[in-house]
Parts: structure tokens; sequence; C-alpha cells
């Protein structure tokens, strides 16, 4: 059985945990719009949006990063592989809609003749 002290503490713990959950999706937030821009820039640059040996380093520095602060590294690849899956798609459809802006015909205004401006 709990103890007010415990209750309190539990509470006071899980405060916390929700202030560090939000701290972690507004940085996951910002991340993405980099990511945005980084897909601007690739489709604008003609390079593919799947860069492997990016990803490779990516996660090398997550998993490096997670053993110093002592966490799963298998956990932290698994979530960056997550991140990584969702920069892709991000991109995919950046570049679709670019390629897309390109590729429609845009009309150009007509040319007034006198006859038209009367109306």
């Amino acid at each position: 059985m709990l103890n007010s002290t415990h209750k309190q503490s539990l509470r006071s713990l899980g405060s916390l945990s929700e202030r560090i959950d939000h701290e972690i999706l507004s940085l996951l937030g910002v991340r993405r719009e980099v990511t945005a821009l980084i897909g601007v820039v690739k489709a604008d640059s003609g390079l593919p949006i799947k860069n492997k040996k990016s990803e490779t380093q990516i996660l090398s520095r997550a998993t490096k990063i997670a053993k110093k602060h002592g966490l799963d590294p298998k956990t932290i690849s698994s979530i960056y592989q997550s991140v990584l899956k969702d920069a892709f798609f991000l991109q995919k459809g950046i570049k679709k809609t670019l390629d897309s802006l390109r590729t429609s015909s845009v009309k150009t205004p007509r040319k007034t003749t006198k006859r038209s401006r009367r109306r």
C-alpha cells in the first residue's frame, strides 16, 4: 500500500516525465522541420532521397551517444530507424510535390488586345 509520501512522489515524477516527453516530441518536431528543408535542397539539387552512408552515420552516432547515457543501443537504433523512415517519406512527398509543380503547365496570361480591354 502506498503512503501519502509515495503517492506525492509518484505524481511529481509522473509530471516530470510528462514534461520530458513534451521536450522530446518538441525536438522531434524541430528535427522534422529541418528534414523537410533537407528534402527541398535534395529535390532542387537532384540528389536522391535515400542516402545509406548518411543513415549509417546517423545510426552510429545515435547508438554511440546512447551508450554514453546508459541507454540500450538496440532500442535507440530502432527509434532512429523510425525517425529515418519518417524522414524518407516526408522528403519523398516533398520531391513529388516539387516535381509536380515543375512539370505542371503554368498558364501564362494572354496578351491584352484593344478588343478585350473594351469589355
